[in-house]
């Protein structure tokens, strides 16, 4: 909340019933539990130096964040490197499509056996 206000205490008006429980709450719901998100993200994508930069970049966009993070994909670290990565520039439907794709390809193989190079040569054929 110091670094980056806007993140949390502009997203949704104080008087919403659920502006509390969108904090505090564990939940399904991609916008629930926003400080265990947001800090998970950032442990997923940050660098051993303590670089955030790739968290920056993965965070400059609502639909790579979503792609990215919404999925069971995001749990598996490979992945997410490989994502921030390839998909950094990328906007909206590009991003939700290759993550798309990546997530079906990814259910024929076994994720174990990927690194991040493998995961993101495959994201760069889409």
């Amino acid at each position: 909340m110091v670094v980056a206000p806007e993140l949390i205490r502009r997203r949704w008006r104080a008087e919403e019933k659920t502006f509390r429980s969108r904090f505090w709450r564990p939940g399904t719901r991609p916008d629930s539990n926003y400080y265990s998100r947001l800090w998970w993200i950032a442990e997923l994508t940050s660098g051993a130096d303590g670089d955030y930069e790739r968290t920056r970049k993965v965070l400059s966009g609502q639909a790579r964040a979503t792609a990215i993070f919404v999925r069971s994909l995001s749990h598996y670290f490979p992945a997410v490197q490989a994502c921030a990565e390839v998909l950094a520039e990328e906007q909206g439907e590009v991003v939700a499509r290759a993550v798309r794709e990546l997530y079906r390809e990814l259910a024929l193989l076994p994720r174990e056996a990927l690194s991040d190079s493998d995961i993101a040569e495959i994201l760069a054929m889409r």
